[in-house]
């Protein structure tokens, strides 16, 4: 009995012990420590802020004293920034924080000495611009990718225009303080190699930064492969596959899903995928392949991307097509190669938000329209590359009337404003600031 209870009091203590300490999984994340350089410095002059500890792309939030005065984005990991501190900011000590996803920040004290914006005696005269600055990062990106801008040194609300290889990537305003944040996509033509990004706001150069884009994943579609073809119900079937750049990897069965467990990654996965016990004896047709949906709003199958193709279509047929889609693409701005694809997933939340019973089109043209309305709105389109056949029985049910249809209505989108997006990134969308 004694040893018993010396084994009671002896578990009691332990207990309590580790409910007063807590376990180190328990404990917050640990802050960042946020710095400003230099911290000396005057109102409406341009300082760096280093911090990290981010999670995902997400929205950066910079306060002064507890009062918001500039936002941007950036990605996991360390990050810097250049901003213009606040014109009517008064001369004194000041904190500054930072606010992001999954970061709390400790805030940094600055000094702000008095400068001339202080003094009242020069209050008419004209003060210079700030150092004029333009970064984009990141610096390693793929063709189609988005790289973020940022620039200083420019008139409050000055038209900014920025360049790619001495072509017009993207045109945005500075805000009140001179500055600019804003995502800009780099051409999916944009070979490998080395390029360059440059600014100008109310025709001052604000400087260039290179980027080198990598090469484009070639993904091998028929690089699927099972370990054993004959497999008893409850067992687990084996899965090697390619790699899967616009999504990840999943597994169906006679059309219904089944859970798939990667196991290995690298060049390619490896999954087991196990077969429902209560599957009858016989044949099934099993499928693993990539979801694109998982990082896009809609996917499109698309004949005219690299290693999509088309089988018994004539010449005549082919250009036409082709021709068409071309059109699309110039006169509205939508980057889709293959707009008028018909083997297309949409996310529940895009239909939603289009409204799609108050399309008007008819014919094929019902299949731009919903592309070019889900790219205005704002969310993000990816094609897959599919192999099209030409069927083998019927007839087709393209007209002139149908061609004539979507002339005119893509010309009339055009005139009336289809070339501009109401906005970067829908709140809905799986590229917007802040989601998983």
């Amino acid at each position: 009995m004694r040893r018993m209870s010396a084994a009671l009091v002896a578990l009691t203590a332990a207990i309590a012990l580790s409910a007063l300490s807590a376990p180190a999984w328990a404990a917050k994340p640990a802050s960042k420590s946020l710095v400003v350089s230099p911290t000396k410095t005057r109102a409406g002059q341009t300082v760096k802020v280093f911090g990290g500890g981010c999670k995902g792309i997400t929205i950066l939030i910079f306060l002064i004293d507890g009062k918001e005065f500039h936002r941007g984005h950036t990605k996991s990991g360390d990050w810097t920034y250049q901003i213009k501190l606040p014109a009517d900011l008064r001369s004194g000590d000041h904190e500054m924080r930072a606010e992001c996803k999954g970061s709390s920040h400790k805030p940094a004290k600055f000094h702000v000495s008095k400068g001339k914006k202080d003094d009242h005696k020069g209050k008419g005269r004209k003060h210079k611009r700030s150092r004029a600055s333009f970064d984009v990062s990141p610096d390693v990106v793929t063709a189609g990718d988005k790289v973020w801008a940022e620039g200083a040194g420019c008139k409050k609300f000055a038209p900014v225009t920025i360049w790619f290889d001495g072509h017009v990537a993207k045109r945005t305003y500075a805000d009140r303080h001179g500055t600019f944040d804003k995502g800009v996509r780099v051409p999916r033509h944009a070979k490998k190699g080395r390029h360059v990004f440059s600014a100008k706001c109310g025709g001052r150069f604000l400087g260039s930064d290179g980027i080198k884009v990598k090469k484009t994943y070639k993904q091998d579609h028929d690089g699927m492969y099972t370990w054993g073809s004959v497999v008893k119900p409850g067992k687990k079937v084996r899965v090697r596959g390619d790699d899967c750049p616009d999504g990840r990897p999943y597994a169906k069965m006679d059309g219904a899903p089944l859970a798939l467990n990667v196991v290995s990654k690298g060049k390619g996965f490896t999954g087991e995928a196990t077969i429902p016990s209560g599957t009858a004896p016989g044949k099934h047709k099993f499928y693993a392949g990539c979801d694109a949906l998982e990082t896009a709003d809609v996917s499109i199958g698309s004949r005219y991307v690299p290693g999509g193709r088309t089988v018994g279509w004539s010449p005549v047929r082919k250009a036409i097509s082709k021709l068409g889609n071309a059109y699309v693409r110039l006169v509205i701005g939508l980057p889709v190669h293959d707009a008028t694809a018909g083997y297309r997933a949409f996310r529940s939340d895009v239909l939603r938000a289009l409204a799609v019973e108050s399309s008007e089109s008819n014919g094929y043209c019902f299949q731009i329209e919903m592309a070019h309305r889900a790219w205005q709105e704002g969310f993000r389109i990816v094609e897959v590359p599919i192999t099209f056949t030409e069927r083998v029985a019927g007839t087709s049910k393209m007209h002139r009337r149908i061609v004539v249809e979507a002339l005119v209505r893509v010309t009339g989108w055009a005139l009336t404003g289809g070339r501009r997006r109401a906005r970067a990134h829908h709140e809905l969308s799986v590229a917007a600031p802040g989601r998983a």
